[in-house]
């Protein structure tokens, strides 16, 4: 028997998620010296399949309660070796999905450190990106992604019900964006993340869809970086021609 869900309150939670996504219309990518020059070279957006970030977490099936799907299934005498090969099969899906992780703020000091700095040196930059034009573009094409605030729990085992992903189209979307979004807190909750989802399990690690040049706002310079690569960076920047500095 599966569990009841109360489709309202899916609907109504699911539209809240929208909503309070919707109150930072500009998202900031963090990124090294050298990555952000890349990007801005290229006009793109890097997505990281689920299997490659860095939290051993994400996106993974430990965040699913399977255990009475399992004795289902062995009560139906279900060789372990099959049971394990249907699972991992959902699990290669999940880590197969993309992962563009951003600030909320252009001043988080963890995104900064973590993300925007080379041997310690604040070097990095910091790039603001209209979250709507992103995803309008983007779906434009063909892409099918999202954005979404992280939420963060003290601890991410089990937290979802695997009759979601059974059920209906609503439930297993609901299920979805909260396995996409959620995160341990300890560790994570100082980034206070908003990440672009691309739903579409890809191969290879990287995943880097081009994006008009309307779609980026501003370009913060680390505090750290160098006269030399300051030139170099506001030279790739000469062919954004509306584009904001702040050095």
């Amino acid at each position: 028997m599966r569990t009841e869900i109360d489709l309202e309150v899916v609907k109504s939670y699911m539209r809240h998620l929208v909503a309070e996504t919707n109150q930072y219309p500009i998202v900031y990518k963090y990124v090294d010296y050298e990555a952000a020059i890349k990007m801005l070279s290229a006009g793109n957006l890097q997505f990281t399949r689920g299997d490659k970030l860095n939290d051993d977490d994400e996106l993974s099936l430990s965040k699913c309660n399977i255990s009475k799907q399992i004795k289902l299934l062995r009560d139906l005498d279900i060789p372990d070796s099959v049971i394990q090969a249907k699972f991992q099969e959902a699990q290669d899906f999940f880590y197969g999905i993309g992962i563009c992780s951003c600030g909320k703020t252009p001043d988080n000091k963890v995104l900064w450190r973590n993300y925007a700095s080379t041997n310690d040196v604040e070097n990095g930059v910091c790039i603001a990106l209209d979250q709507s034009r992103v995803i309008n573009h983007l779906h434009a094409n063909g892409f099918d992604v999202i954005a979404l605030l992280v939420r963060y729990f003290d601890s991410v085992q089990s937290i979802l019900p695997w009759d979601l992903f059974l059920g209906n189209q609503l439930e297993k979307t609901f299920f979805l964006q909260y396995l996409y979004s959620s995160k341990q807190k300890e560790k994570w909750s100082e980034e206070d993340e908003i990440r672009f989802i691309y739903s579409t399990p890809f191969e290879g690690i990287y995943f880097r869809p081009t994006i008009p040049k309307s779609c980026f706002k501003a370009v913060y310079y680390g505090s750290e970086m160098s006269t030399k690569e300051r030139i170099k960076l506001g030279q790739t920047l000469n062919r954004y021609s509306n584009i904001q500095r702040f050095t």
